[in-house]
Parts: C-alpha cells; sequence; structure tokens
C-alpha cells in the first residue's frame, strides 16, 4: 500500500471584516481615514493591516467562491481522477 504524501497547500482567504473592540460600537467616521481602495475587495481589510503593519500586502490571495477557489478545486479533482 502506497503512503499519501501532500503535493499541494494552497489558502482559501474566506472572510474579510474588522471586528470592533469597543462595546460601544464603530464610530461613523472610522473608517473615513482608511484608504481602502487599491486593496481587492475580497481581502481589503488584510491587506489594509498587512500595509499598516509594515508588510507587503498580498496580490495572489484566493478567496472563497472565486474564479481562483474554483479553478484550485478542478485542479485537485482533476489530479485527484489521476491518481
Amino acid at each position: 500500500m502506497g503512503v499519501w504524501r501532500i503535493v499541494k497547500c494552497t489558502a482559501v482567504y474566506e472572510k474579510d471584516r474588522m471586528e470592533p473592540i469597543d462595546p460601544r460600537g464603530v464610530p461613523k467616521d472610522f473608517f473615513s481615514d482608511m484608504d481602502l481602495s487599491p486593496f481587492p475587495a475580497s481581502a481589503k481589510f488584510l491587506c489594509y493591516w498587512l500595509q499598516r503593519s509594515g508588510f507587503s500586502p498580498l496580490t495572489n490571495t484566493i478567496s472563497v467562491y472565486s474564479d481562483g477557489e474554483r479553478a484550485l478545486r478542478e485542479e485537485g479533482e482533476v489530479w485527484l481522477e489521476n491518481v
């Protein structure tokens, strides 16, 4: 019997949001100082915080329900059919 090994591991980004930690809620102008326009809509908060923390924003994020995720699933299915 053969041994299973991981051939490829790709993360799929599922949820992009910011949660307020202040129980009073989010102030009306909280997002007004954030320029989220350069980032993909599916990962805008992640990219914003990465950039703010001194890291480069991700440019190749695969998001759930996207064409990228669909292609990744199809690639996996083709691979499994040929094992």
